[in-house]
């Protein structure tokens, strides 16, 4: 329970000896990985300077379809900078259509920047490598709409959104948690701005992952 948490009548355990001397006791080894290999050569079953980047992704794979296999929960917390690759967002709004994303946790940025690309082709006014007269406004827009709407659901629903991440995300049923900062110029309609609010939504969702 987080101090913040504490409620009056509330029993707290203190103490400042961590060997059950006092009550305390804390055990750190409890998800530490066991080396199956002992060879003198173990080095090269594991990363080394030689390993293909591939390999990590090779494991996340396996991950992924054991735990959609197995009932499980995959948590993705992303930056904007998905946003700003076609690719890269096409791909991961793929991953929500099949199956592999059970929760996203992220902020305010990468929602604007994944609806006005959905909305208006277009990030920060960009499109690609052009830059065109008063295409900065799509970004005001984008969110414009979606306050005007009253939710990301309300707006998924009028059809403005043509593709994109939260637009799998709705039409999923996938719930997205974003968190606003103090830098947010504006925020979309289902940005939690309070910091506690959001950190209580995103452990309902890390708790089960």
């Amino acid at each position: 329970v987080e101090f913040r948490n504490l409620k009056l009548g509330d029993k707290v355990v203190v103490g400042r000896t961590e060997d059950a001397s006092e009550g305390i006791y804390m055990y750190a080894g409890g998800f530490v990985a066991k080396d199956g290999n002992s060879d003198t050569f173990a080095f090269r079953s594991g990363r080394s300077r030689e390993t293909a980047f591939s390999k990590d992704y090779d494991d996340l794979y396996e991950i992924m379809k054991y735990e959609k296999e197995h009932n499980g929960k995959i948590t993705w917390v992303l930056g904007p900078s998905i946003a700003l690759d076609d690719e890269s967002r096409a791909a991961f709004a793929s991953l929500v259509e099949n199956g592999y994303v059970n929760a996203i946790l992220s902020g305010n940025t990468l929602a604007t920047y994944d609806l006005e690309k959905g909305m208006f082709g277009t990030v920060l006014g960009q499109e690609t490598f052009e830059a065109e007269n008063n295409a900065h406004y799509n970004y005001m827009e984008a969110i414009n709409e979606a306050r005007k709407a009253g939710s990301l659901e309300e707006l998924m629903a009028s059809g403005k959104v043509k593709d994109g991440i939260l637009k799998a995300c709705v039409e999923k049923d996938v719930p997205v948690v974003l968190a606003g900062t103090i830098r947010d110029r504006l925020t979309l309609p289902n940005v939690y701005d309070n910091v506690y609010e959001a950190q209580d939504a995103m452990r309902k969702h890390t708790r089960k992952s």
